[in-house]
């Protein structure tokens, strides 16, 4: 069964008042059963469509190549919405896409109301959202809110000597102060940079501004405030041109010295954004790379991720790689090593905290770090990854590629400020001829090379195989869209959880039918007692079975079960090899 310890008092002396633990075990127990019960609605206002969404992410550059110059643009990406759609998937996100000399592909903007001329126009753009939205698809910008490229024109009139509109657009300091870095032009001080170099910090402000310091500035000031209302203006450019919300890139960094305030600044920032977007474009989303849903959600975000900085559970379940381990015993992980509890009870608190106001994503990766097909994973670990991921609380996202297991490579060319994350944007693997179906250009000028393998997965030969990793993903979210207790707010109830121990087994609840799903990622096979398994049908498994309320599962598996009274017809059940 669960354990309730880490939500009980832990005792620090053998001798614990009676009522004392009692009150410890009540309020466990009380947690348990919210979390088992459905969101039937948030506590704030929030695009409906997010209750059902799943997202596909494009990293445009290596998505498809309308135009044979080896790099993949915006019409790439309208020829495959229907592949996109296919999917089961509801919206995409796009890493930027704007103008930019690209010494952080793209994430130095040098034009935010520009698209870049190596991904098309902003024809284009207005052309994909139209595409989009009448297969009923959703587009999603990302949007770099914390820093510009130096060439960006904000910048060039903020380092000049004189006074002028953009003056106070940047953080600027004297030279002697750690970190700040020098210019071209003709301003006596330095900028603070956001990441690289040349990534000046736009200047939102600072929490509780130290008068000895003369740079720093509230958030109210006038200058922070027209900053504030020049992001705001650009996505009010591309809403008004068909976009339906923003990821945005570093939203913790918007506020400087935010640790003084407790975050209240900051807060009180992304709130104004969010008010303002559910007043004037009700439907359009706002995601967070923040890593911290406790913080980021109740800020305003309608969505954060889970990934491979800050908060671990993420890191505790696969080790997202960048250029160094994060968890090196995670649970996904035949060896066995992983615990469970080192991922769900940091999960748990975040998800208590969050699940009435918003939305935790746990993607399959992303462009910052190693896919899942490393570590020696193979398409049958993916199954098993998949299952949970697909199948958990929050909004799913789907790395392009992660769906036909592409590898990642750690070694791979570090163009455009890559370092370790080349290996994770290679291009895309449509089919199994020697360009992979990519773009028309030579393998040689490719945005990044190939996977080198001649048998690299690929969506063509996977479309034909009933069993492939591809159809395997289509299943789950079909099934996740046909039953509300899959959705993105029913309910979760881990039943079987134990540290150092597997499987780990959970109940989804809400809806007509109540779900039970059980991973064993290890090498080995593994059994457990579940008391709710006891009449559920198999929906979804690889040899996973049951008697009574014992389940035994082989290695590397994966079971879904239907749990409601009377199995439902309308849900095939399907064995994988």
């Amino acid at each position: 069964m669960f354990s309730l310890a880490p939500f009980c008092e832990e005792p620090k002396k053998k001798a614990v008042k009676k009522l004392g633990f009692l009150r410890s075990l009540a309020f466990a127990v009380c947690l348990i059963q919210n979390l088992s019960a459905e969101v039937t609605s948030l506590d704030r206002p929030s695009p409906a469509w997010l209750r059902d969404a799943v997202i596909y992410q494009v990293y445009p550059q290596s998505f498809c190549d309308t135009d044979g110059d080896g790099i993949g643009d915006l019409r790439g990406v309208i020829a495959k919405l229907d592949y996109i759609k296919s999917l089961g998937c509801t919206a995409i996100w796009l890493n930027p896409v704007f103008d930019s000399p690209f010494g952080d592909a793209g994430y130095d903007v040098r034009d935010y109301k520009k698209i870049a001329p190596r991904y098309g126009t902003n024809e284009d753009a207005r052309r994909l959202f139209e595409a989009a939205h009448q297969r009923g698809l959703r587009v999603i910008f990302d949007l770099v809110a914390g820093h510009t490229s130096v060439q960006n024109p904000w910048f060039m009139e903020s380092a000049k000597s004189e006074s002028n509109v953009y003056s106070g657009f940047y953080l600027w300091v004297p030279p002697s102060e750690p970190g700040s870095v020098a210019h071209e032009g003709s301003r006596p001080e330095n900028f603070i940079k956001n990441f690289f170099d040349f990534q000046p910090a736009l200047y939102y402000g600072y929490a509780k501004p130290v008068a000895s310091n003369p740079w720093e500035r509230s958030p109210n000031d006038p200058q922070s405030l027209a900053v504030r209302e020049a992001m705001r203006d650009v996505m009010k450019y591309w809403l008004d041109l068909g976009c339906d919300g923003f990821r945005v890139d570093m939203a913790s960094s918007l506020i400087k010295g935010s640790d003084r305030d407790g975050g209240a600044a900051l807060r009180e920032l992304w709130s104004d954004y969010h008010g303002w977007l559910n007043r004037n474009y009700p439907e359009a989303v706002l995601i967070s790379e923040w890593s911290n849903p406790a913080e980021a959600i109740p800020a305003g975000f309608d969505i954060d991720f889970l990934i491979h900085f800050n908060e671990p559970p993420y890191q505790h379940l696969l080790d997202p790689w960048i250029g160094k381990d994060t968890d090196p015993n995670p649970f996904f992980d035949r060896d066995g090593h992983g615990d469970i509890r080192e991922f769900l009870d940091g999960y748990l608190k975040l998800y208590q905290a969050t699940r009435q106001l918003g939305y935790i994503a746990m993607p399959t990766g992303n462009h910052d770090f190693s896919r899942p097909r490393f570590h020696g994973r193979d398409e049958n670990d993916l199954k098993v990854i998949y299952t949970l991921l697909f199948t958990m609380p929050g909004v799913p996202f789907i790395y392009y590629g992660d769906e036909i297991g592409m590898r990642y490579f750690p070694d791979w060319p570090k163009k455009e400020g890559a370092m370790w994350r080349g290996g994770c944007r290679t291009p895309m693997q449509w089919d199994g001829s020697p360009g992979a179906g990519f773009s028309t250009a030579p393998v040689t000028n490719y945005y990044l090379p190939l996977d080198p393998d001649p048998h690299r997965p690929n969506v063509a030969s996977q479309e034909g195989e009933p069993d492939s990793l591809l159809n395997f993903v289509r299943r789950l979210i079909a099934l996740r869209h046909a039953n509300p207790s899959l959705d993105n707010l029913g309910g979760f109830e881990p039943l079987y959880a134990e540290q150092n121990k597997f499987p780990f087994v959970y109940r989804r609840t809400g809806g007509p039918q109540d779900f039970i799903i059980c991973v064993n990622p290890t090498g080995t096979a593994q059994t457990c007692e579940v008391k709710a398994l006891r009449g559920a049908h198999p929906v979804l498994t690889n040899g996973a079975t049951r008697e009574g309320s014992k389940l035994t599962m082989p290695p590397v598996s994966y079971a879904v079960f239907d749990c409601s009274p009377e199995l439902n017809l309308s849900a095939s059940i399907h064995k994988s090899p």
